[in-house]
């Protein structure tokens, strides 16, 4: 006997063929969604930012390297210019 309530907790048949109510409230989850979806842009959103400030960093980065290595070149060439790498002035 038991087995047979199995179905109780489901909606009763409505006469005449009217639509049944709804068994769960939808405007809750249309709104869940709707924040689900805002907030996947704004992610989306930072993301793209945080992207966008990693390629502005490592290309600063690389132009920094490069500064920094045309600059010791610089002093490099300046001190033979100057004599001072020069061994065979000093005999």
């Amino acid at each position: 006997m038991r087995f047979r309530d199995h179905l109780s907790d489901l909606p009763r048949e409505i006469p005449g063929g009217q639509k049944a109510p709804e068994v769960y409230d939808k405007s809750r989850l249309l709104k869940l969604e709707e924040d689900t979806r805002r907030l996947r842009e704004m992610i989306e959103k930072k993301e793209d930012e945080k992207r966008q400030k990693l390629r502005e960093w490592d290309s600063l980065e690389r132009d920094a390297a490069t500064a920094q290595l045309k600059v010791e070149l610089a002093e490099t060439s300046l001190r033979e210019l100057e004599g001072e790498g020069d061994i065979s002035s000093a005999f």
